[in-house]
């Protein structure tokens, strides 16, 4: 085969890889390629089109050109090369067996990238909730990501009111990482054609165990590398020591009182805390458990000890994306560990994880101590319009290990002007509050376009900190 042929075969190979990683990311947004995407993938076809027309006019096929390739053989065949000719290391051919020369030396070895992913995916906690990673990015993908749109009720005549939309572009930025394996030259010298498999699954164990936890830790695990459960701390929901029933349902609430809705929702945590889950009923008297097998609140359970012995986090994971951007690539290091008979493997690639909407992970964490939880951040802010004469915000309100009711007051002269659905809410008799306050805010007859009402909500119980939210009311129409 000369190398004209080869370069159209290894083109078609890429201009079909592209067509299908557009076709994936469509299918996994659940719709159709852009008009824009669907030109890009019209052009991609051409171009394969023409090289395999080279082919139909020399009475041959680009199939009947490819040869069997061991990457396997090749692979430990080169590496020893490498090794016993003094080199750094030496590049592999992966796509047909091509003698190595002097002018093929490298510093790196291409790893077939494919058996990397092929090996990694299994083991990503994102294949199991059913999310499919992004592979051989290539440029920066965005998601454009609108915020909620509220539809209105009008008479027949009536004008429509603007709605605000958050409209903004969520990007993914390769982050890089490596992974180093160690392997003795006896084990490589035994290992024979078994060498490829055993350093292509370390590097998939290795980086799929850094993935999980860059997905699941509550803390990110270095700058910009923040998952689905990085929160600020009033965000995370206090559960009572031996979770209940309602703890569980509750990460699900505040998600859902978010204006979130999924299909691909899933609970992640420890071995310690499913063990807890798995002995605890779900009410007095009752033989069923909180978790039975994997299944909890009729949401699959994750288990993985790379999330914290005391969380439960919950989320619909249509809302994070994972992405590899382009190949792995392969270091080969017979000398630093010469004196130890060991050769050193360094897997490089690059991966971002893209949380689209943070709203859509709730994280959950046991206390011992008295504390309140609110699921709104201050000031909460409620517009009304003339045609709707009020507004109102469903907050989800939490009390854990408390002794006394959590009361509800409002003040600061504006305060007439709002509503709470009540002005207390009795504690259970495990010192637990699990309930929905409704804030309403009504303003008067004579108050001008975009005027501002303010009152403060404060939510207290006795030894407990105390719960402040700025209101901040404004009315159009009047």
């Amino acid at each position: 085969m000369n190398m004209k042929e080869k370069e159209r075969l290894d083109k078609i190979a890429e201009l079909k890889s592209e067509m299908r990683n557009m076709l994936d990311k469509a299918k996994t947004e659940k719709r159709n390629l852009t008009d824009d995407e669907q030109k890009t993938f019209d052009d991609l076809n051409g171009e394969v089109r023409m090289h395999t027309n080279f082919f139909n006019a020399n009475d041959m096929t680009p199939e009947s050109k490819q040869e069997d390739v061991d990457i396997r053989s090749i692979f430990a065949k080169n590496l020893a090369e490498a090794i016993e000719g003094g080199n750094k290391s030496a590049r592999i051919e992966v796509r047909a067996n091509i003698p190595i020369n002097n002018a093929d030396i490298a510093d790196t070895i291409p790893v077939l990238y494919k058996d990397v992913l092929k090996a990694l995916e299994p083991r990503l906690i994102l294949d199991k909730v059913g999310i499919k990673m992004q592979t051989g990015v290539r440029g920066v993908p965005t998601w454009p990501t609108v915020g909620n749109v509220e539809a209105q009720i009008l008479g027949e005549n009536a004008e429509l009111q603007d709605k605000s939309i958050d409209f903004s572009k969520i990007t993914a930025t390769p982050k890089r990482a490596g992974v180093t394996i160690r392997l003795s030259r006896r084990a490589i010298n035994q290992s024979n054609l078994d060498l490829y498999d055993i350093v292509v699954n370390q590097i998939a164990e290795s980086i799929a165990m850094l993935l999980n936890k860059w997905l699941v830790n509550p803390t990110a695990i270095a700058s910009g590398c923040e998952g689905v459960f990085v929160k600020d701390a009033a965000e995370i929901i206090p559960l009572s020591k031996q979770p209940f029933l309602a703890d569980v349902v509750g990460l699900e609430t505040t998600v859902l009182n978010s204006n979130v809705n999924g299909t691909n929702g899933a609970y992640i945590l420890g071995t310690a805390m499913r063990g807890r889950l798995k002995t605890k009923p779900v009410e007095a008297g009752n033989p069923a458990m909180v978790l039975t097998g994997n299944e909890m609140n009729g949401y699959p359970v994750v288990t993985s000890n790379l999330i914290p012995a005391d969380y439960i986090g919950f989320g619909f994971f249509e809302y994070a994306v994972m992405s590899q951007f382009g190949d792995f690539s392969l270091v080969v290091d017979p000398y630093t560990l010469a004196t130890k008979n060991e050769i050193r493997f360094t897997g490089n690639s690059e991966f971002d994880i893209t949380v689209l909407r943070p709203e859509a992970f709730a994280l959950g964490k046991v206390e011992t101590a008295q504390k309140l939880y609110v699921d709104v951040a201050t000031p909460l802010k409620l517009a009304a319009t003339k045609t709707e004469g009020s507004v109102s915000k469903q907050i989800v309100l939490k009390g854990i290990n408390l002794t006394a009711a959590i009361t509800a007051v409002l003040s600061t002269a504006q305060y007439a002007k709002y509503a709470v659905s009540s002005a207390s809410f009795a504690i259970d008799a495990n010192g637990k509050v699990d309930s929905i306050l409704t804030v309403t805010y009504t303003p008067t007859a004579n108050a001008g376009t975009g005027t501002e009402d303010k009152a403060v909500l404060t939510l207290a119980s006795t030894g407990a900190t105390s719960i402040v939210i700025n209101l901040e009311g404004t009315s159009t129409g009047w």
